[in-house]
């Protein structure tokens, strides 16, 4: 049982950033307007984009914790940093919100890779092993 559990999360492990990558290059070529070097990529989600659910699925379906879920959830208010009919006024909360969930992300994605690295070492495949 054990092992099986280990080989469902690490399937999981492949399966949330592909389909990620593929929600990402697929609102990418589908959203007319948006640059990927000067733009979020959650600006893909947002409601003025042009397929937001798509990128939404992307975020929940990687699902690596918590703050992927509510980055995804919690889109931003416009697709474009800059936008140009943009008038003043200031960011809503689920905005905010999101930005604070892609903190968390990002300082996860700081963490994760040593921890991968030390559970890897541990899988049931390299027990009895040497390095």
């Amino acid at each position: 049982m054990r092992r099986a559990w280990w080989r469902l999360r690490a399937a999981c492990g492949v399966i949330g950033p592909a389909a990620f990558t593929a929600a990402w290059v697929t609102s990418t070529v589908r959203q007319t307007g948006y640059s990927i070097a000067e733009e979020h990529l959650s600006g893909l989600a947002a409601p003025d984009a042009r397929d937001s659910g798509i990128m939404i699925a992307g975020f929940v379906t990687l699902g690596a914790g918590i703050a992927t879920i509510a980055a995804g959830l919690l889109r931003r208010d416009r697709m474009l940093l800059h936008p140009a009919d943009a008038v003043g006024g200031g960011q809503s909360w689920h905005n905010h919100g999101h930005d604070l969930a892609s903190l968390a992300i990002y300082a996860a994605l700081i963490v994760a890779p040593p921890r991968l690295r030390r559970s890897l070492r541990r899988g049931p495949s390299r027990r009895g092993r040497r390095p």
